[in-house]
């Protein structure tokens, strides 16, 4: 055995065989974790750092289905997070000299690449950090790039180590005191910064779709929100209700909305932030909330009229003396009305818009009735559980006699 601790039966510190990941950068690991080649020769790919590898190198070959910009690995002590963050530094640093590996080889094949993607990689281990005098916090040395239109090259440096910092601050609330001293990130948004920049393309119509908006503010066009859609949402209900903006969702071809709310109360489970769902400007939400005035009638007697006495003693038709009946006016057809009946099944991703975009479109109609249909299967123990529960929200939405539940 390597270690008379073994051979004399005494204890070990288990953080001797830990992975020191600033050590594999630096070039200062045992070389079973600096080298590549060596370090996958003694690595077990177990389904976890396959998935996790593969959605990361998919990320870095700029296929987005199926991944995510950002990763949390959470494991108990030795669950092997160390391990997974070493893989993928190797990986992508090392490129073709490890992907000749029979194991990266089908690591790469499962996650569909033919080969790792090069990238820039920036690591920073918070225990390890050694601070100096005046510098104690750790992003002092740390830069934050974002997407902005108005740079030559699109990008923007922000450095957090500018300005008042805490050490015990967290690095996303540094990154958020950052951009706010910069004026690049907002808490609000006021109804005049909106009609300031309202796209042309929309100035006309006097429309912006809800949907254009709110994507205005997450690629950089607009200014960021802390929370896009939470303040949007809050901000349009306070502009609807106080006239300084309508909201109109549903518009049809004569430019009028099936529902539009101006100076009232909408809810914000009604600003949704689609392309059928409008912001109004003032001015068009004022002229489509007004009643629409008939033209007026036309008095007795005028030109047109057809009680008027026509024809004479020298023409054809009646003499002056005599009054002519008008034509009984044509009744339209009634239209036929037809009975609706929708059904189907509702994938899990839309079941929240149905709610909210199928059943308000639905209340146009007359006698409308929704009932539900649900079925699932439960295992065990937990189908108690959730019957109660299932039992007691019905109750309290006083449904409990209107939905059964039935148990088969």
């Amino acid at each position: 055995m390597r270690s008379a601790k073994f051979r004399e039966g005494r204890s070990f510190n288990p953080d001797e065989f830990a992975i020191a990941l600033e050590q594999v950068v630096v070039g200062t690991a045992p070389a079973d974790y600096r080298d590549p080649q060596a370090f996958f020769a003694r690595t077990c790919f177990t389904r976890a750092l396959r998935e996790h590898a593969g959605m990361v190198l998919r990320r870095l070959a700029g296929k987005t289905a199926n991944t995510s910009p950002v990763m949390t690995l959470v494991t108990q002590f030795g669950g092997g997070k160390t391990h997974t963050l070493t893989a993928l530094y190797h990986l992508v640093t090392a490129g073709e000299s490890v992907g000749v590996l029979p194991e990266v080889t089908d690591l790469l094949h499962d996650a569909g690449l033919s080969a790792a993607p090069a990238a820039r990689v920036a690591v920073f281990v918070g225990n390890a950090w050694d601070p100096r005098e005046g510098r104690e916090a750790p992003w002092v040395d740390i830069f934050v790039v974002i997407a902005d239109g108005s740079e030559p090259d699109g990008l923007k440096g922000i450095d957090l180590g500018a300005g008042h910092s805490s050490g015990s601050e967290s690095l996303c609330g540094r990154v958020i005191s950052a951009l706010k001293s910069s004026a690049l990130l907002n808490e609000s948004v006021g109804a005049g910064y909106l009609e300031r920049n309202w796209p042309p393309a929309f100035k006309k119509d006097g429309v912006w779709p809800l949907l254009s908006l709110r994507q205005s503010f997450l690629d950089g066009s607009l200014t960021r929100l802390v929370d896009p859609d939470a303040v949007l949402r809050r901000r349009i209900v306070e502009f609807v209700a106080k006239g300084d903006f309508g909201l109109g969702s549903g518009r049809g071809a004569d430019g009028r909305f099936e529902r539009l709310w101006f100076r009232e109360t909408v809810g914000s489970e009604d600003v949704m932030f689609e392309s059928d769902v409008y912001l109004l400007a003032p001015g068009l939400a004022e002229g489509l909330k007004a009643p629409v005035v008939p033209p007026p009638a036309k008095p007795a007697g005028q030109e047109g009229d057809p009680t008027v006495p026509t024809g004479g003693s020298t023409g054809p038709g009646p003499g002056s003396n005599v009054r002519t009946d008008p034509e009984p006016p044509v009744r339209p057809e009634p239209p036929a009305t037809r009975s609706l009946r929708i059904h189907g099944d509702i994938p899990p991703e839309v079941w929240n818009r149905v709610g909210t975009r199928l059943l308000p479109k639905l209340r146009s109609g007359r006698d409308l009735k929704v009932g539900v249909t649900f079925k699932l299967m439960t295992d065990g123990p937990a189908s108690d559980a959730l019957l109660a529960a299932l039992r007691q929200i019905l109750d309290d939405l006083q449904l409990a006699d209107r939905i059964a539940i039935d148990v088969e």
